[in-house]
């Protein structure tokens, strides 16, 4: 299996653009992980199917989850991928979750003074 591309998808590290990321970049973001985890092309990912459809196992949904966590900062919980199991379902879930930190961090900046 090879990699996806840094320009396909955030790695551990790379901050991105500034600010949450937006559900656009995280569906790109989730359907390159899902591909590469299902060793399938990307463009072969449906945004709206269940990710189930596609016989991704907890295993994988972990894994998921993990990168998540590592790309992104934010802490999942691994059953979040069968809660929110469409990539475009788990993307807007996500982008509300950093959304919300990141304003939560803002306002911990701003009260710390």
């Amino acid at each position: 299996m090879t990699e996806p591309t840094t320009d396909t998808f955030a790695t551990p590290g790379d901050p991105g653009p500034p600010g949450p990321p937006s559900a656009d970049r995280l569906r790109t973001w989730l359907a390159a992980r899902v591909a590469y985890y299902l060793e399938r092309a990307v463009d072969e990912i449906d945004h709206e199917a269940p990710l189930t459809s596609y016989g991704l196992d907890s295993v994988y949904a972990f894994s998921i989850c993990g990168d998540i966590e590592d790309a992104f900062h934010l802490a999942v919980d691994p059953t979040l991928v069968w809660d929110h199991d469409s990539v475009a379902a788990l993307a807007a879930h996500l982008a509300g979750v950093a959304a919300a930190a990141t304003d939560s961090a803002t306002d911990l900046g701003t009260n710390s003074h």
